[in-house]
Parts: structure tokens; sequence; C-alpha cells
């Protein structure tokens, strides 16, 4: 029978350093905001952060020696940012593990498709709470009633997003009142049973009680992850109060922007938008704008395609990945995410964004790479595999970032 030490010897020997390579083209943020390992394990990563300008200023006009005011010296504080464990659990029979022991070519042609899925499960979830950490993942659109068995549930086609929402069958839900204070599933969790992606809407199962409460403008979270995850990009742009020890009400500068569209996603909107950080914060960097997959179809649909040197006749091509305006900051990108959802659209500088923790997406021990990868089960005749990831989002520059709200599709 194959040990969990052959397995695990095996796992190295396939996939090794190639794990980052495996994370799918689908986590924009993943793959656009560097990682950056804080030193000590369990510390927060503390980012000093300039908060006002220098304001000691004394004018004169006649000429006199003149009395100097005092000085009033620029606010500089440490933003402090902890990162959120997150750990995926998957389990392989004796049997397949014994297939895939047999040598290096059977174990990758076997355990291709399962530690490719959990890397495409745990990267979707990091790149949802990247977005949307402690924001909520859906908004509930009307009452889903009372009675027994399972609800279909209506959710707002502004905080809908197809994306989220595919593949989640099985997931395990909470549902918390639009302030986020009640929560409504007190007795178990909520529990999807089926998507309509068309629709948009999910079909729910739990605790016939907690299923009662639920209400309209309730919101989605995933289990657990309302209080633990890291604060994503709307948290971050939309906070008005304490964030990463520093208080937004007291400082400008640590508040992002917002830009209502009202309609459809346009190359006015974008500039304007962008604008309002370009003004707030001096804001001279190239920045992305995240947004939904259908809103970037009407923007790119109604963009033109320049005909440069690759042009063929025999070969029309329209359309774009992503699409480039130049704004007063310089290049402002638009690419789609499949995360984010219809109703908004993010800007920000990956130059100044941070995913900072102990670990990114890993299936060894953390600091121990030398351990087991494969586990046994305690009371089951198979191993374990678990991904690990320990890590939160830093924004250095809340005021240089831009939802854009109300964008229809």
């Amino acid at each position: 029978m194959a040990t969990a030490q052959d397995l695990s010897a095996l796992f190295k020997e396939v996939y090794g350093d190639k794990l980052e390579s495996l994370i799918p083209e689908s986590s924009v943020l993943l793959k656009k905001i560097p990682f950056r390992k804080s030193e000590k394990l369990g510390d927060k990563f503390i980012q000093p952060v300039l908060l006002s300008s220098e304001q000691g200023f004394t004018y004169n006009s006649d000429g006199t020696a003149f009395s100097l005011n005092d000085a009033v010296t620029a606010v500089m504080k440490e933003a402090q940012v902890d990162g959120s464990e997150l750990l995926l659990r998957t389990s392989i029979s004796y049997r397949h593990a014994a297939k895939a022991a047999e040598g290096k070519g059977a174990f990758a042609n076997w355990t291709k498709l399962v530690v490719k899925n959990m890397l495409d499960s745990i990267s979707k979830r990091l790149e949802v709470g990247m977005l949307y950490g402690q924001s909520g993942i859906g908004t509930i659109d009307g009452d889903p009633g009372t009675g027994p068995g399972a609800r279909e549930v209506d959710i707002t086609s502004a905080s809908w997003a197809a994306g989220i929402w595919a593949g989640s069958e099985g997931a395990s839900l909470d549902v918390y009142n639009a302030v986020g204070d009640t929560k409504r599933n007190s007795n178990a969790a909520v529990i999807i049973d089926s998507v309509d992606l068309d629709g948009e809407k999910i079909t729910v199962s739990g605790n016939e009680d907690d299923l009662d409460a639920i209400a309209d403008t309730d919101v989605f979270y995933f289990r657990g992850s309302k209080a633990a995850e890291m604060s994503g990009v709307d948290k971050i742009i939309t906070n008005t109060g304490s964030l990463h020890n520093i208080d937004a009400s007291t400082y400008a500068l640590w508040k992002g922007n917002s830009h209502a569209v009202d309609g459809n996603l346009t190359a006015a909107h974008v500039l304007k938008g962008v604008g309002k950080a370009v003004a707030k914060s001096g804001l001279s960097d190239n920045v992305i704008i995240c947004c939904n997959p259908r809103a970037f179809e009407t923007m790119n649909s109604a963009s033109s395609r320049t005909f440069d040197s690759s042009y063929k006749a025999s070969k029309a091509e329209s359309g774009s990945e992503s699409i480039v305006f130049h704004g007063q900051n310089g290049v402002i990108e638009v690419v789609p995410n499949l995360y984010c959802k219809q109703g908004d659209a993010f800007a920000f500088s990956p130059k100044h964004m941070k995913r900072v923790g102990s670990s990114d997406v890993t299936f060894t021990l953390p600091g121990k790479p030398s351990e087991e990868i494969f586990l046994q089960l305690a009371s089951n005749a198979g191993y374990e595999l678990r991904c690990y990831s320990d890590q939160g989002l830093m924004g250095e520059r809340p005021s240089s970032m831009v939802k854009f709200t109300g964008i229809t599709v």
C-alpha cells in the first residue's frame, strides 16, 4: 500500500514550485497584486502611511524679520493588516492512492485534476475575498417566504456575479441583515442546493426557522467568513470608520472614492471616476478597473479596434481582452473579472496594493515544507490533502481607489 511519505515525495517531485503557474487566469487580483510574506508567523503586516501634508507655513510681504508660525507636521500612522486563514480539505481512497503511487507519470495523471481543482477552488475563494471580503457575496431581492422545504431566493441584479455562484452547489452560507449586525441562520448553515445562472437566483435548504427568518435586502456570506476573512477592495474603498488601525472619519486620505454610473459603464464614466481619485490624492500611477464580464462586454462592443501593422485583409478581428484608456493619471486598463458584481467596478493601482500574511497558497505545512503533504484519515480508508493560505489585502492609498456603482448590464 502507498504510504503518506510515498505520496508526499511524488507530490513534491511532480509539482515542486509550479503551483503559482497553475493559478487560474480568472484570478485577476491574485495575479496582479503581489504577495509579501510577513517577517514572523502571526505578526501583523505594518505599513507606514502618510495621511496629511506639512502645514507649518508662514507668509510675509513687507520684508521685515517676520515671526514664524508653529510647525504643523504631516501625520503618519502605521496601517496594520492581519492575515486571514483559509484551509481547503479533500480526501482520496487507499485504492486511488495505490494507483497514483505506481510512478511519477501515474501520479501526475491521477492528481492533476484533484490538485488543479483544489487550486481553482481556493483561488476563487481568495479572489472573491479580495473583492468582497466582509461585504457579502449577494443581496436578497424580495422575501423568500416561509414554510417547510427548500427556498428559492432571488439575488438583486446589481449584486449578482455569475462567477461567484457557478459551481457552488453544496457550499455553506451564512445570512445577515443588511446592516450586518444580525445573523439569520443561528441554528445551522444554509446550503446551496442549486443555482439558476440565467434567473439570477439560488435554491437553499437548512433549518426551517433559519430559512423563515431570511428577508428582503439580507446579505449572503460564505459560511464563517464574515468576521474572519480579509477586508476586500469593496470594504477598503467604502470604509468610513476604523480600518487597519486608521480612522477614515478623521483622515480623508484614508477614505476611498465613489462614482455613480447609473447606466452602462462607458469611457466617459471611467475617466470621470478616476478623475476623482486624481483630484483627491494626486494619483499619477497606472490603474486597472475590474468590472463584471457583462459590463465589459457592453464597453467592448462600443469600442473600436485600431488596425495596425498586424492587419490582414483576409482576416478581420474585433474586440479586446482588456480596454485601455489614457487619463489624467496615466494608463487605465479595464479588465473583466468573473467575480465582480454586475453593478460594481473597482479602480486601483496595483502599485499601491499588497497581499500580506504568513503564507500564500500552499499544500505544505506553513514553515515546514519538509513535512508530509498527505495525511492519514483517522476514521476512513484513505488520505487527506490540504490547501492552505494566510493572507490579507493591504491598500496603501484608499484615496486613490474608486468604486463605480449603479452599473446596468
